[in-house]
Protein backbone atom coordinates (compact mmCIF):
# COMPACT_ATOMS: atom_id res chain seq x y z
CA UNK A 1 0.00 0.00 0.00
CA UNK A 2 1.04 3.65 -1.01
CA UNK A 3 1.86 5.29 2.55
CA UNK A 4 0.73 8.68 0.64
CA UNK A 5 -1.87 7.49 0.35
CA UNK A 6 -3.10 5.91 3.49
CA UNK A 7 -2.07 9.01 5.37
CA UNK A 8 -4.71 10.97 2.67
CA UNK A 9 -7.75 8.55 3.83
CA UNK A 10 -7.30 9.90 7.74
CA UNK A 11 -7.96 13.05 6.50
CA UNK A 12 -11.23 11.40 4.90
CA UNK A 13 -12.10 9.85 8.37
CA UNK A 14 -11.54 13.29 10.44
CA UNK A 15 -11.72 11.90 13.87
CA UNK A 16 -14.49 9.26 12.94
CA UNK A 17 -14.16 6.57 15.53
CA UNK A 18 -12.78 3.16 15.09
CA UNK A 19 -13.12 -0.29 16.43
CA UNK A 20 -9.74 -0.69 16.01
CA UNK A 21 -7.76 -3.02 18.05
CA UNK A 22 -5.04 -4.58 16.09
CA UNK A 23 -4.58 -8.70 16.23
CA UNK A 24 -7.48 -8.67 18.85
CA UNK A 25 -11.32 -9.41 19.17
CA UNK A 26 -13.23 -6.15 20.01
CA UNK A 27 -13.38 -5.42 23.37
CA UNK A 28 -14.26 -2.03 23.03
CA UNK A 29 -13.86 1.22 20.57
CA UNK A 30 -10.96 3.41 20.07
CA UNK A 31 -11.20 6.83 19.32
CA UNK A 32 -8.62 7.89 16.74
CA UNK A 33 -7.72 11.84 15.82
CA UNK A 34 -7.20 13.16 13.19
CA UNK A 35 -3.63 12.66 13.65
CA UNK A 36 -3.82 9.34 14.04
CA UNK A 37 -3.19 6.79 10.99
CA UNK A 38 -6.18 4.83 9.74
CA UNK A 39 -6.20 1.06 10.68
CA UNK A 40 -4.59 -0.17 7.47
CA UNK A 41 -1.78 1.63 7.64
CA UNK A 42 -1.15 1.31 11.81
CA UNK A 43 -2.08 -2.29 11.25
CA UNK A 44 -0.28 -3.23 8.31
CA UNK A 45 3.22 -1.77 9.43
CA UNK A 46 2.74 -3.50 12.92
CA UNK A 47 1.05 -6.52 11.87
CA UNK A 48 1.28 -7.39 8.53
CA UNK A 49 0.39 -10.88 9.18
CA UNK A 50 -2.98 -9.44 10.18
CA UNK A 51 -3.37 -8.26 6.84
CA UNK A 52 -2.78 -11.47 5.38
CA UNK A 53 -4.94 -12.69 7.42
CA UNK A 54 -7.63 -10.59 6.31
CA UNK A 55 -6.79 -10.77 2.13
CA UNK A 56 -6.93 -14.86 2.78
CA UNK A 57 -11.01 -14.26 4.53
CA UNK A 58 -12.66 -12.45 2.32
CA UNK A 59 -16.17 -11.83 3.28
CA UNK A 60 -19.45 -11.06 1.46
CA UNK A 61 -21.32 -7.86 1.78
CA UNK A 62 -23.96 -9.52 3.38
CA UNK A 63 -21.70 -11.37 6.11
CA UNK A 64 -20.47 -7.75 6.69
CA UNK A 65 -23.76 -6.21 7.63
CA UNK A 66 -24.49 -9.13 10.27
CA UNK A 67 -21.00 -8.37 12.01
CA UNK A 68 -21.57 -7.44 15.48
CA UNK A 69 -18.38 -5.66 16.97
CA UNK A 70 -17.29 -8.39 19.48
CA UNK A 71 -16.49 -10.70 16.66
CA UNK A 72 -14.81 -8.50 14.24
CA UNK A 73 -11.84 -6.84 12.51
CA UNK A 74 -11.79 -3.02 11.64
CA UNK A 75 -11.59 -3.52 8.28
CA UNK A 76 -12.91 -6.56 6.07
CA UNK A 77 -12.51 -7.31 2.20
CA UNK A 78 -15.22 -7.47 0.69
CA UNK A 79 -16.45 -9.93 -2.31
CA UNK A 80 -18.29 -8.53 -5.11
CA UNK A 81 -21.11 -10.42 -6.73
CA UNK A 82 -19.16 -10.94 -10.17
CA UNK A 83 -15.79 -11.75 -8.71
CA UNK A 84 -14.84 -12.49 -12.43
CA UNK A 85 -15.28 -8.63 -13.58
CA UNK A 86 -15.56 -6.44 -10.53
CA UNK A 87 -12.23 -5.86 -7.93
CA UNK A 88 -12.34 -6.54 -4.98
CA UNK A 89 -13.57 -3.71 -2.11
CA UNK A 90 -12.34 -2.58 0.87
CA UNK A 91 -14.75 -1.93 3.74
CA UNK A 92 -13.08 0.10 6.78
CA UNK A 93 -15.56 0.87 10.45
CA UNK A 94 -15.67 4.46 10.70
CA UNK A 95 -18.23 4.05 13.70
CA UNK A 96 -20.88 6.35 13.85
CA UNK A 97 -19.12 9.14 12.03
CA UNK A 98 -21.12 10.76 9.11
CA UNK A 99 -20.05 8.36 6.04
CA UNK A 100 -18.50 10.37 3.06
CA UNK A 101 -20.21 9.09 0.43
CA UNK A 102 -23.00 6.66 -0.47
CA UNK A 103 -20.50 3.48 -0.54
CA UNK A 104 -21.61 2.30 2.85
CA UNK A 105 -23.09 -0.02 5.05
CA UNK A 106 -24.36 -0.51 8.85
CA UNK A 107 -23.90 -3.62 10.54
CA UNK A 108 -26.00 -5.64 12.97
CA UNK A 109 -24.29 -3.94 16.20
CA UNK A 110 -24.90 -0.16 14.61
CA UNK A 111 -21.28 1.10 13.63
CA UNK A 112 -20.71 1.96 9.73
CA UNK A 113 -18.34 0.87 7.60
CA UNK A 114 -17.36 2.68 4.30
CA UNK A 115 -16.06 1.63 1.00
CA UNK A 116 -12.69 2.90 0.61
CA UNK A 117 -9.85 2.51 -2.73
CA UNK A 118 -6.71 2.10 -1.58
CA UNK A 119 -3.48 1.37 -3.44
CA UNK A 120 -1.70 -1.68 -3.07
CA UNK A 121 1.31 -3.22 -3.87
CA UNK A 122 3.35 -6.82 -4.18
CA UNK A 123 5.30 -5.90 -0.98
CA UNK A 124 1.93 -6.10 0.76
CA UNK A 125 1.77 -9.25 0.49
CA UNK A 126 5.03 -10.37 1.27
CA UNK A 127 7.20 -10.26 -2.11
CA UNK A 128 10.75 -9.04 -1.36
CA UNK A 129 11.79 -7.44 -4.65
CA UNK A 130 15.81 -8.28 -4.01
CA UNK A 131 15.60 -10.61 -7.27
CA UNK A 132 17.18 -13.01 -4.71
CA UNK A 133 14.44 -14.14 -2.57
CA UNK A 134 11.93 -16.30 -4.05
CA UNK A 135 8.53 -14.29 -4.06
CA UNK A 136 6.25 -16.74 -5.85
CA UNK A 137 3.40 -17.46 -2.88
CA UNK A 138 3.63 -13.91 -2.37
CA UNK A 139 3.15 -13.09 -5.86
CA UNK A 140 0.40 -15.87 -6.23
CA UNK A 141 -1.49 -14.16 -3.40
CA UNK A 142 -1.55 -10.69 -4.89
CA UNK A 143 -2.80 -11.88 -8.44
CA UNK A 144 -5.40 -13.69 -6.90
CA UNK A 145 -7.00 -11.60 -4.49
CA UNK A 146 -8.73 -10.03 -6.80
CA UNK A 147 -7.50 -6.17 -6.14
CA UNK A 148 -6.16 -3.90 -8.32
CA UNK A 149 -2.12 -4.12 -7.83
CA UNK A 150 -0.12 -0.47 -8.99
CA UNK A 151 3.98 -0.82 -8.31
CA UNK A 152 5.32 2.38 -7.57
CA UNK A 153 9.10 1.55 -6.84
CA UNK A 154 11.95 -0.07 -8.98
CA UNK A 155 12.09 -4.45 -7.86
CA UNK A 156 13.04 -7.37 -9.14
CA UNK A 157 11.20 -10.48 -8.12
CA UNK A 158 12.30 -13.72 -8.31
CA UNK A 159 9.70 -16.87 -9.03
CA UNK A 160 11.01 -20.02 -8.66
CA UNK A 161 8.05 -22.04 -9.77
CA UNK A 162 4.56 -20.93 -12.22
CA UNK A 163 2.29 -18.07 -10.72
CA UNK A 164 -0.83 -19.96 -10.75
CA UNK A 165 -4.38 -17.83 -11.46
CA UNK A 166 -7.48 -18.82 -10.83
CA UNK A 167 -10.60 -17.08 -12.80
CA UNK A 168 -10.67 -13.94 -11.21
CA UNK A 169 -10.46 -10.09 -11.46
CA UNK A 170 -6.83 -9.56 -12.62
CA UNK A 171 -5.25 -6.13 -12.71
CA UNK A 172 -1.21 -5.58 -12.47
CA UNK A 173 0.36 -2.16 -13.15
CA UNK A 174 4.05 -2.42 -13.46
CA UNK A 175 6.08 0.62 -12.90
CA UNK A 176 7.70 0.26 -16.24
CA UNK A 177 9.75 -1.71 -18.31
CA UNK A 178 12.86 -3.44 -16.74
CA UNK A 179 11.55 -1.46 -13.50
CA UNK A 180 8.98 -4.22 -12.17
CA UNK A 181 10.89 -7.23 -13.12
CA UNK A 182 9.95 -11.11 -13.01
CA UNK A 183 12.69 -13.04 -13.39
CA UNK A 184 12.03 -16.99 -13.90
CA UNK A 185 14.01 -19.38 -12.08
CA UNK A 186 12.37 -22.18 -13.08
CA UNK A 187 11.68 -24.44 -16.63
CA UNK A 188 7.82 -24.00 -16.53
CA UNK A 189 5.25 -21.36 -17.67
CA UNK A 190 6.01 -18.07 -16.06
CA UNK A 191 2.37 -17.05 -15.59
CA UNK A 192 -0.79 -18.79 -15.86
CA UNK A 193 -3.87 -17.67 -15.94
CA UNK A 194 -7.28 -20.08 -16.03
CA UNK A 195 -6.86 -22.56 -17.76
CA UNK A 196 -6.57 -24.42 -21.72
CA UNK A 197 -10.25 -25.38 -21.00
CA UNK A 198 -13.33 -23.29 -22.65
CA UNK A 199 -15.31 -21.02 -20.03
CA UNK A 200 -18.61 -19.23 -20.64
CA UNK A 201 -18.03 -16.91 -18.13
CA UNK A 202 -14.52 -14.67 -18.98
CA UNK A 203 -12.50 -12.95 -16.34
CA UNK A 204 -11.55 -8.87 -17.51
CA UNK A 205 -7.70 -8.99 -17.46
CA UNK A 206 -5.12 -6.19 -17.72
CA UNK A 207 -1.05 -6.89 -17.30
CA UNK A 208 0.65 -3.63 -18.10
CA UNK A 209 4.32 -2.20 -17.71
CA UNK A 210 6.67 -4.98 -16.35
CA UNK A 211 9.52 -7.63 -17.75
CA UNK A 212 9.48 -10.98 -17.85
CA UNK A 213 12.55 -12.89 -18.40
CA UNK A 214 13.80 -16.03 -18.58
CA UNK A 215 16.98 -17.07 -16.84
CA UNK A 216 19.60 -19.47 -17.76
CA UNK A 217 17.48 -20.40 -21.16
CA UNK A 218 21.14 -21.55 -22.74
CA UNK A 219 21.46 -24.63 -20.11
CA UNK A 220 17.66 -25.68 -21.31
CA UNK A 221 17.72 -29.06 -22.92
CA UNK A 222 14.20 -29.87 -23.27
CA UNK A 223 11.12 -29.85 -26.09
CA UNK A 224 9.92 -25.94 -26.81
CA UNK A 225 6.88 -25.24 -24.48
CA UNK A 226 7.01 -23.74 -21.38
CA UNK A 227 5.07 -20.22 -21.87
CA UNK A 228 5.93 -16.89 -20.31
CA UNK A 229 2.54 -15.30 -19.65
CA UNK A 230 -0.36 -17.67 -20.70
CA UNK A 231 -4.02 -15.89 -20.21
CA UNK A 232 -7.34 -18.12 -20.91
CA UNK A 233 -10.58 -17.08 -21.06
CA UNK A 234 -10.47 -13.71 -20.38
CA UNK A 235 -12.84 -10.67 -21.85
CA UNK A 236 -11.71 -8.11 -21.92
CA UNK A 237 -8.11 -8.52 -22.31
CA UNK A 238 -5.12 -5.71 -22.42
CA UNK A 239 -1.82 -6.67 -22.29
CA UNK A 240 0.61 -3.07 -22.95
CA UNK A 241 3.97 -2.59 -22.50
CA UNK A 242 5.07 -6.17 -21.56
CA UNK A 243 8.29 -7.09 -21.99
CA UNK A 244 8.71 -10.71 -22.45
CA UNK A 245 11.87 -12.38 -23.03
CA UNK A 246 14.92 -15.54 -23.35
CA UNK A 247 11.36 -17.59 -23.91
CA UNK A 248 11.36 -21.38 -23.92
CA UNK A 249 8.25 -21.45 -25.33
CA UNK A 250 5.49 -18.92 -26.73
CA UNK A 251 6.09 -15.06 -25.17
CA UNK A 252 2.83 -14.45 -25.06
CA UNK A 253 0.44 -16.94 -25.32
CA UNK A 254 -4.31 -16.14 -25.46
CA UNK A 255 -6.18 -18.84 -25.38
CA UNK A 256 -9.92 -19.07 -25.04
CA UNK A 257 -10.24 -15.03 -24.91
CA UNK A 258 -12.45 -12.31 -26.23
CA UNK A 259 -11.57 -8.70 -27.01
CA UNK A 260 -8.41 -8.72 -26.65
CA UNK A 261 -5.55 -6.26 -27.12
CA UNK A 262 -1.80 -6.47 -27.07
CA UNK A 263 -0.13 -3.63 -27.69
CA UNK A 264 3.23 -1.63 -27.38
CA UNK A 265 5.10 -5.36 -25.98
CA UNK A 266 8.35 -5.67 -26.71
CA UNK A 267 8.99 -9.80 -27.19
CA UNK A 268 12.62 -10.91 -28.09
CA UNK A 269 15.64 -13.41 -28.11
CA UNK A 270 13.53 -16.88 -27.84
CA UNK A 271 15.42 -20.37 -28.06
CA UNK A 272 16.35 -20.96 -30.95
CA UNK A 273 16.32 -17.49 -32.23
CA UNK A 274 16.28 -17.29 -35.87
CA UNK A 275 17.26 -20.19 -36.72
CA UNK A 276 14.52 -22.02 -35.67
CA UNK A 277 12.40 -23.82 -33.20
CA UNK A 278 9.37 -24.45 -33.42
CA UNK A 279 6.87 -23.47 -31.08
CA UNK A 280 8.69 -20.23 -29.58
CA UNK A 281 6.46 -18.18 -30.99
CA UNK A 282 6.52 -14.54 -29.74
CA UNK A 283 2.68 -13.78 -29.50
CA UNK A 284 0.06 -16.45 -29.73
CA UNK A 285 -3.58 -16.08 -30.35
CA UNK A 286 -5.40 -19.15 -30.30
CA UNK A 287 -9.22 -20.11 -30.23
CA UNK A 288 -9.77 -15.91 -29.76
CA UNK A 289 -11.67 -13.83 -31.31
CA UNK A 290 -12.13 -9.79 -31.79
CA UNK A 291 -8.34 -9.26 -31.67
CA UNK A 292 -6.00 -6.94 -32.14
CA UNK A 293 -2.22 -7.08 -31.95
CA UNK A 294 -0.51 -3.35 -32.63
CA UNK A 295 2.64 -0.98 -32.25
CA UNK A 296 4.54 -4.31 -30.97
CA UNK A 297 8.23 -5.67 -31.65
CA UNK A 298 9.43 -8.53 -32.15
CA UNK A 299 12.54 -9.87 -32.76
CA UNK A 300 15.12 -12.92 -32.87
CA UNK A 301 11.89 -15.60 -31.58
CA UNK A 302 12.44 -19.34 -33.13
CA UNK A 303 8.98 -19.45 -34.54
CA UNK A 304 6.99 -16.98 -35.74
CA UNK A 305 6.95 -13.35 -34.41
CA UNK A 306 2.97 -13.34 -34.01
CA UNK A 307 0.16 -15.56 -35.29
CA UNK A 308 -3.30 -16.66 -34.60
CA UNK A 309 -5.67 -19.72 -35.85
CA UNK A 310 -7.16 -22.16 -34.02
CA UNK A 311 -7.80 -26.59 -34.55
CA UNK A 312 -11.07 -26.38 -33.27
CA UNK A 313 -13.77 -24.84 -35.71
CA UNK A 314 -16.39 -24.00 -32.70
CA UNK A 315 -13.52 -21.77 -31.63
CA UNK A 316 -12.34 -20.05 -34.74
CA UNK A 317 -10.26 -17.76 -34.33
CA UNK A 318 -12.34 -14.20 -35.52
CA UNK A 319 -11.43 -10.35 -36.33
CA UNK A 320 -7.91 -10.37 -36.24
CA UNK A 321 -6.23 -7.49 -36.66
CA UNK A 322 -1.98 -7.25 -36.49
CA UNK A 323 -1.21 -3.85 -37.06
CA UNK A 324 1.55 -1.42 -37.56
CA UNK A 325 3.90 -4.15 -35.67
CA UNK A 326 7.69 -4.39 -36.12
CA UNK A 327 9.22 -7.89 -36.70
CA UNK A 328 13.16 -8.65 -37.02
CA UNK A 329 15.10 -11.36 -37.45
CA UNK A 330 12.52 -14.22 -36.73
CA UNK A 331 11.80 -17.55 -38.21
CA UNK A 332 8.19 -16.44 -39.29
CA UNK A 333 6.76 -13.37 -39.49
CA UNK A 334 2.69 -13.29 -38.81
CA UNK A 335 0.69 -16.40 -39.38
CA UNK A 336 -2.72 -17.17 -39.77
CA UNK A 337 -3.47 -21.29 -39.33
CA UNK A 338 -6.22 -23.56 -39.21
CA UNK A 339 -10.48 -22.50 -38.28
CA UNK A 340 -9.52 -18.20 -38.47
CA UNK A 341 -11.40 -15.76 -40.71
CA UNK A 342 -12.00 -11.55 -40.73
CA UNK A 343 -8.22 -10.91 -41.03
CA UNK A 344 -6.27 -7.61 -41.16
CA UNK A 345 -2.84 -7.37 -41.44
CA UNK A 346 -2.10 -3.50 -42.13
CA UNK A 347 0.79 -1.26 -41.49
CA UNK A 348 3.57 -3.52 -40.08
CA UNK A 349 7.28 -3.92 -40.97
CA UNK A 350 8.64 -7.35 -41.37
CA UNK A 351 12.80 -7.33 -41.85
CA UNK A 352 14.95 -11.10 -42.02
CA UNK A 353 11.70 -13.37 -41.57
CA UNK A 354 13.03 -16.76 -42.47
CA UNK A 355 10.00 -18.36 -43.63
CA UNK A 356 7.54 -15.72 -44.69
CA UNK A 357 5.88 -12.51 -44.12
CA UNK A 358 3.10 -13.28 -44.00
CA UNK A 359 2.34 -17.11 -44.09
CA UNK A 360 -1.61 -18.65 -43.89
CA UNK A 361 -1.56 -22.40 -43.90
CA UNK A 362 -3.79 -25.11 -42.72
CA UNK A 363 -1.07 -26.43 -40.73
CA UNK A 364 0.06 -30.05 -40.11
CA UNK A 365 -2.06 -30.30 -36.92
CA UNK A 366 -5.63 -29.30 -38.59
CA UNK A 367 -8.77 -31.97 -38.56
CA UNK A 368 -10.67 -32.05 -41.92
CA UNK A 369 -11.97 -28.62 -43.17
CA UNK A 370 -10.05 -26.19 -41.73
CA UNK A 371 -10.50 -22.96 -43.57
CA UNK A 372 -9.01 -19.48 -43.67
CA UNK A 373 -11.28 -16.99 -45.06
CA UNK A 374 -11.05 -13.24 -46.00
CA UNK A 375 -7.44 -12.50 -44.87
CA UNK A 376 -6.53 -8.61 -46.30
CA UNK A 377 -3.04 -7.65 -46.47
CA UNK A 378 -2.67 -3.68 -47.02
CA UNK A 379 0.13 -1.16 -46.72
CA UNK A 380 2.98 -3.49 -45.52
CA UNK A 381 6.85 -3.52 -46.07
CA UNK A 382 8.25 -6.81 -46.34
CA UNK A 383 12.15 -6.84 -46.22
CA UNK A 384 14.95 -9.78 -47.36
CA UNK A 385 12.11 -12.77 -46.33
CA UNK A 386 13.70 -15.73 -46.65
CA UNK A 387 16.60 -14.93 -48.04
CA UNK A 388 18.44 -17.41 -45.67
CA UNK A 389 15.72 -19.89 -45.49
CA UNK A 390 16.00 -23.07 -47.12
CA UNK A 391 13.12 -23.37 -49.33
CA UNK A 392 11.33 -21.50 -51.85
CA UNK A 393 8.18 -21.06 -50.55
CA UNK A 394 9.88 -18.19 -48.47
CA UNK A 395 7.99 -14.91 -49.82
CA UNK A 396 6.07 -11.73 -48.14
CA UNK A 397 3.09 -13.69 -48.78
CA UNK A 398 3.65 -17.49 -48.30
CA UNK A 399 0.57 -19.63 -48.64
CA UNK A 400 1.11 -23.39 -47.82
CA UNK A 401 -1.14 -26.80 -47.49
CA UNK A 402 0.86 -29.45 -45.37
CA UNK A 403 0.42 -32.90 -47.18
CA UNK A 404 -2.09 -34.66 -44.90
CA UNK A 405 -3.62 -37.38 -46.85
CA UNK A 406 -7.05 -37.86 -46.43
CA UNK A 407 -8.01 -34.20 -45.15
CA UNK A 408 -9.59 -31.45 -46.93
CA UNK A 409 -8.83 -27.83 -46.74
CA UNK A 410 -9.42 -24.42 -48.30
CA UNK A 411 -7.90 -20.99 -47.98
CA UNK A 412 -10.09 -18.58 -49.33
CA UNK A 413 -10.99 -14.79 -49.76
CA UNK A 414 -7.26 -13.73 -49.56
CA UNK A 415 -6.18 -9.98 -50.58
CA UNK A 416 -2.55 -8.43 -50.80
CA UNK A 417 -2.80 -5.20 -51.66
CA UNK A 418 -0.40 -2.05 -51.44
CA UNK A 419 2.44 -3.79 -50.05
CA UNK A 420 6.26 -3.41 -51.08
CA UNK A 421 8.33 -6.22 -51.20
CA UNK A 422 12.54 -5.78 -51.42
CA UNK A 423 14.75 -8.02 -52.57
CA UNK A 424 12.99 -10.74 -50.94
CA UNK A 425 13.52 -15.05 -51.80
CA UNK A 426 9.75 -14.50 -53.41
CA UNK A 427 7.32 -12.03 -53.29
CA UNK A 428 4.73 -14.67 -53.09
CA UNK A 429 4.75 -18.22 -52.93
CA UNK A 430 1.45 -21.06 -52.93
CA UNK A 431 1.91 -24.51 -52.71
CA UNK A 432 -1.04 -27.44 -52.64
CA UNK A 433 0.37 -31.02 -52.89
CA UNK A 434 -2.42 -32.32 -53.87
CA UNK A 435 -6.30 -31.62 -54.72
CA UNK A 436 -7.63 -31.97 -51.84
CA UNK A 437 -6.07 -28.63 -50.71
CA UNK A 438 -8.04 -25.52 -52.59
CA UNK A 439 -7.07 -21.96 -52.93
CA UNK A 440 -9.39 -19.59 -53.93
CA UNK A 441 -10.00 -16.01 -54.92
CA UNK A 442 -6.93 -14.55 -54.70
CA UNK A 443 -6.24 -10.51 -55.33
CA UNK A 444 -2.64 -9.00 -55.84
CA UNK A 445 -3.18 -5.46 -56.77
CA UNK A 446 -1.13 -2.26 -56.44
CA UNK A 447 1.91 -4.02 -55.07
CA UNK A 448 5.48 -3.36 -55.17
CA UNK A 449 8.27 -5.63 -55.95
CA UNK A 450 11.77 -4.69 -55.87
CA UNK A 451 15.20 -6.76 -56.65
CA UNK A 452 18.28 -4.75 -56.71
CA UNK A 453 22.08 -4.69 -55.84
CA UNK A 454 21.62 -4.25 -52.11
CA UNK A 455 20.04 -7.97 -52.17
CA UNK A 456 22.29 -11.00 -50.20
CA UNK A 457 21.31 -14.33 -49.54
CA UNK A 458 19.46 -16.03 -52.28
CA UNK A 459 16.98 -14.11 -54.48
CA UNK A 460 14.43 -16.04 -57.50
CA UNK A 461 14.42 -15.03 -60.50
CA UNK A 462 11.08 -15.22 -60.00
CA UNK A 463 8.08 -12.84 -58.06
CA UNK A 464 5.09 -15.46 -57.90
CA UNK A 465 4.85 -18.70 -57.94
CA UNK A 466 1.34 -20.93 -57.44
CA UNK A 467 0.42 -23.85 -58.25
CA UNK A 468 -3.57 -23.96 -57.90
CA UNK A 469 -6.09 -21.50 -57.56
CA UNK A 470 -9.90 -21.61 -57.94
CA UNK A 471 -12.56 -18.63 -58.52
CA UNK A 472 -10.95 -15.33 -58.85
CA UNK A 473 -7.40 -14.62 -59.49
CA UNK A 474 -6.29 -11.29 -60.05
CA UNK A 475 -2.85 -9.88 -60.11
CA UNK A 476 -2.86 -6.32 -61.57
CA UNK A 477 -1.72 -2.77 -61.38
CA UNK A 478 2.01 -3.84 -59.73
CA UNK A 479 5.30 -2.55 -60.40
CA UNK A 480 8.29 -5.35 -60.94
CA UNK A 481 11.42 -3.90 -60.12
CA UNK A 482 14.51 -6.24 -60.91
CA UNK A 483 18.26 -5.90 -61.61
CA UNK A 484 18.23 -7.77 -65.24
CA UNK A 485 16.29 -8.58 -68.04
CA UNK A 486 16.18 -12.06 -66.84
CA UNK A 487 14.14 -11.82 -63.69
CA UNK A 488 9.90 -12.57 -64.54
CA UNK A 489 7.08 -11.55 -62.65
CA UNK A 490 5.55 -15.32 -63.01
CA UNK A 491 7.91 -18.97 -62.25
CA UNK A 492 8.00 -20.76 -65.21
CA UNK A 493 5.04 -20.75 -68.04
CA UNK A 494 3.48 -18.78 -65.52
CA UNK A 495 -0.34 -19.45 -65.03
CA UNK A 496 -0.68 -22.54 -67.57
CA UNK A 497 1.07 -24.70 -64.89
CA UNK A 498 -1.82 -24.14 -62.15
CA UNK A 499 -2.84 -27.73 -61.67
CA UNK A 500 -5.77 -30.47 -60.40
CA UNK A 501 -8.19 -28.65 -62.62
CA UNK A 502 -7.98 -24.98 -60.97
CA UNK A 503 -11.03 -22.77 -61.97
CA UNK A 504 -9.45 -19.87 -61.95
CA UNK A 505 -9.73 -16.84 -64.67
CA UNK A 506 -7.09 -15.12 -64.44
CA UNK A 507 -6.46 -10.97 -64.86
CA UNK A 508 -3.04 -10.01 -65.06
CA UNK A 509 -3.54 -6.39 -66.36
CA UNK A 510 -2.11 -3.36 -65.59
CA UNK A 511 1.36 -4.33 -64.42
CA UNK A 512 4.59 -2.66 -64.96
CA UNK A 513 8.17 -4.61 -65.39
CA UNK A 514 11.34 -1.72 -64.73
CA UNK A 515 14.64 -2.64 -65.04
CA UNK A 516 17.27 -0.60 -62.91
Amino acid sequence: MNVTKRLLLKRILFGAAYSCIGSRSFAGQVALSTADINPIANQNVTDPALFLKKIKNKITLEALKSIKGSETYDYFFVLPDDVKNVPLSLYICIGSATPTSSEYVTSADGLKWQKYVLQFELSDFGAIGDGVTDSAEAIELALNSGLAITETKTYSFLLGRTINISDVYLNFTGLGQSKTTFLLNHYNNGIEFSSASPKVDKSAVTLKNFTIKRLNNALYEGVAGPKGVYVGNANPLLIEKVEECYGLGYGLHIDYSNNVVVRDCYVHDHKGQAAGLSGTDGIHFYRSQNVTAENNFVHDVGDDAISAGSYVNTYAAENISFLNNKIYSSKGGMKIYGFANNVLIQGNKVVGAREGGVYLTDDANSPEGSTVDGVKIIYNDFYAIGVYGQSDEGGALRIRFWPVDGRTSRITNVSFENNSVYNSRVGISELAYNSTKRLSNLHVLNNTFIVNGNAVGVIKKYSIKLTQCDDILDISKNIFTFPTLDYSILYGAGLSELQWNSTAQANTVGNSVVIA
